[in-house]
C-alpha cells in the first residue's frame, strides 16, 4: 500500500510539473484553450483521479511499473464490479 501511495504521489508531482510550465504542456500536446481551466481546476486542488497501476512482476527481480492509467472513461468499468 505504502509503494502504490508513493508513486501515486509522484504522479502527482509530474502533473504539477507539467501543469505550471507552457513548455511541457506544448509537448504533451494539450489543447492551449484548455490551459486556463487546466490551471484553475489544479490550483483549486482539483487532483483526487481514479487510477490502476500495471506492474510485472517475475517472482525473482522487484516488481516494474509499466502504466498507470487514470481518468478514462475505461477506468468506471475497469475498477467497478460487472
Amino acid at each position: 500500500m505504502e509503494t502504490t501511495y508513493q508513486l501515486h504521489s509522484m504522479a502527482l508531482e509530474a502533473v504539477d510539473r507539467v501543469v505550471n510550465d507552457d513548455t511541457l504542456l506544448t509537448l504533451f500536446n494539450i489543447n492551449e484553450n484548455l490551459w486556463p481551466i487546466i490551471k484553475q481546476s489544479w490550483k483549486n486542488g482539483q487532483s483526487d483521479f481514479l487510477g490502476r497501476f500495471d506492474f510485472s512482476c517475475d517472482g525473482i527481480t522487484p516488481p516494474k511499473m509499466l502504466e498507470y492509467n487514470s481518468d478514462t472513461p475505461s477506468m468506471t468499468i475497469e475498477s467497478s464490479v460487472v
